[in-house]
């Protein structure tokens, strides 16, 4: 869980363009309870 924390972060300080698509893909993968 650190580990991917401090990877996003190094992303985020690289470009904090991707960093709202980290963080849609990783609440997409997240949230399969529910079917689309």
């Amino acid at each position: 869980g650190k580990l991917f924390y401090r990877l996003v972060q190094q992303a985020v300080a690289v470009s904090p363009a991707p960093y709202d698509a980290i963080l849609k893909h990783v609440r997409g993968r997240r949230s399969r309870k529910h079917k689309q």
